[in-house]
């Protein structure tokens, strides 16, 4: 895909480390529901404080990374490369890594090209 880049922005995120460490955050436990990939990552900003507070108690992290256009589901295998999450429903993606966003984007638009 031509200019990737354009489709991969810096992003506050909240890492948690498990499924386990969700049930804290409550009703907003739903925004990590239905990822693809094989970590856990959300927008920080779609958490109040207090929400916040519990999920670092519980072993979260908010963390600088990368938010990414997903257009199209795709697997690890696919996507080459793991430590992403993306929700194929909401058409966006997070990844830590800069490198690891470009490549799961890429591989979701062209999933979403060869299905046209």
């Amino acid at each position: 895909m031509d200019n990737v880049s354009k489709h991969v922005w810096q992003f506050h995120l909240l890492w948690m480390p498990s499924r386990e460490t969700l049930s804290i955050l409550g009703d907003r436990a739903k925004l990590f529901d239905n990822a693809d990939g094989d970590l856990l990552l959300a927008a920080s900003g779609a958490f109040s404080d207090s929400k916040l507070v519990a999920a670092f108690e519980a072993g979260g992290e908010r963390v600088w990374g990368y938010a990414f256009d997903y257009p199209c589901s795709v697997s690890i295998e696919e996507a080459g490369v793991s430590e992403w999450c993306a929700y194929p429903t909401r058409g966006i993606g997070y990844a830590v890594s800069r490198d690891v966003a470009i490549a799961v984007c890429t591989a979701s638009f062209a999933k979403l090209k060869s299905t046209m």
